[in-house]
């Protein structure tokens, strides 16, 4: 005979018996239906290389949406395939063929099984099938120099891939203080500059190049010389208006002058060329970069010095200088000694340099100041 308790107790039993089993054929319905549809979506990739020499060996890896790399694999066939992989998200393939890297984007698609194809290239022994699209140069005025600005498209025309190739670029001597953002890929040469391709260049594809530099003529007129080492389509060259600084008059060699002409609301005078081909060049000479004061020019050995022009060169031998000169040598070797400070912050001169530079600075600075105050005196009498 059960008690009530004792019914209740089996009861409960039972209960959470049928309770638990119940949960465990959920669960394992649930999960066959997971896998199911998880095997359902995945599916498999097929690669197809064109342009294969069918001999030399390539690395295929496979990414995700997020390019996490998922498989790699050695590959010597132009076709291969990757299995098992989800349908449900984007991938990338990057395919390494005698080491330049193809990415090629797969998309999301109903299909289970998709085809891919990717194309490779030989690559080129030499730059001869580049060109220039773009030469771009400015011309400004500096302090006693030519700034000179830069920007150069190579374009790859052949039916090679241009990886690492040596291209040239033609200097005028003299130039100092280059920067360039490929900097680390340019070696100095007797003509210029050799400049080592960064990154693969793809037939039809391009390689930008920008420079700026500096040139300090002795004479107060400057020839600016340009020499094409490859085909070129479209060149010009600009100077701004309405200043001091300028083009010589009919000083242009192989450019025409396209008179002013507006970039980013700045006013320029234009000269261009089209179709300039390997081994030809043009030229202008320009003028107004001089000014009545002071030439700080760096040596190599980092050493500044300043050039005082025959204009502001007074020997105070009793001949009689007007204040206006004096006054203008006066800013110049104020501006000379602020950067001669900047530069001894920035560690481009020693101590000993500074010290030496300052003091000959000061001690002319002070004389010139001192003639200034007798000539301001000599004026109020």
């Amino acid at each position: 005979m059960l008690y009530p308790k004792e019914r209740n107790c089996r009861s409960n039993i039972r209960s959470k018996t049928a309770s638990i089993l119940l949960i465990c054929i959920l669960v394992i319905s649930f999960t066959s239906f997971l896998g199911a549809a998880f095997a359902q979506q995945t599916g498999q990739i097929d690669v197809s290389v064109q342009g294969y020499d069918g001999s030399s060996t390539m690395t295929a890896s496979l990414l995700d949406a997020k390019d996490r790399y998922l498989e790699n694999k050695t590959v010597t066939t132009a076709s291969f395939s990757f299995t098992n992989v989800s349908i449900t998200q984007p991938h990338s393939i990057i395919l390494t063929y005698k080491g330049v890297p193809y990415t090629t984007n797969v998309n999301v698609t109903k299909d289970s099984r998709q085809q891919v194809n990717v194309r490779v290239y030989e690559l080129a022994t030499s730059d001869e099938n580049v060109t220039i699209s773009f030469h771009h140069i400015a011309l400004s005025k500096g302090d006693n120099s030519v700034n000179v600005t830069e920007y150069i498209e190579y374009v790859n025309v052949g039916d090679k891939v241009q990886n690492g190739t040596d291209l040239k670029i033609f200097m005028p001597q003299g130039f100092t203080n280059l920067r360039s953002s490929h900097s680390c890929c340019m070696t100095k040469t007797d003509f210029g500059f050799f400049f080592k391709i960064p990154t693969p260049v793809l037939p039809g594809g391009t390689q930008p190049l920008d420079l700026s530099y500096e040139i300090s003529p002795d004479t107060d007129q400057y020839r600016f010389e340009e020499r094409m080492y490859y085909d070129t389509g479209f060149v010009i060259l600009t100077i701004p208006s309405d200043t001091d600084f300028k083009a010589v008059p009919n000083s242009n060699e192989s450019l025409r002058s396209e008179g002013p002409v507006e970039i980013q609301q700045q006013t320029y005078d234009a000269y261009s060329a089209d179709s300039v081909f390997a081994g030809q060049g043009f030229a202008l000479t320009v003028t107004g970069y001089k000014s009545p004061s002071i030439n700080v020019v760096w040596a190599g050995t980092g050493i500044l010095f300043a050039i005082i022009f025959g204009a502001v060169v007074y020997g105070f031998r009793g001949t009689k200088i007007s204040a206006d000169k004096l006054q203008t040598e006066s800013e110049a070797l104020t501006s000379v000694m602020a950067e001669l400070e900047k530069d001894f912050a920035e560690g481009k001169v020693t101590e000993v340099e500074y010290l030496k530079l300052k003091l000959k600075y000061k001690t002319r600075l002070e004389l010139v100041q001192s003639k200034l105050q007798e000539a301001a005196r000599a004026k109020v009498k």
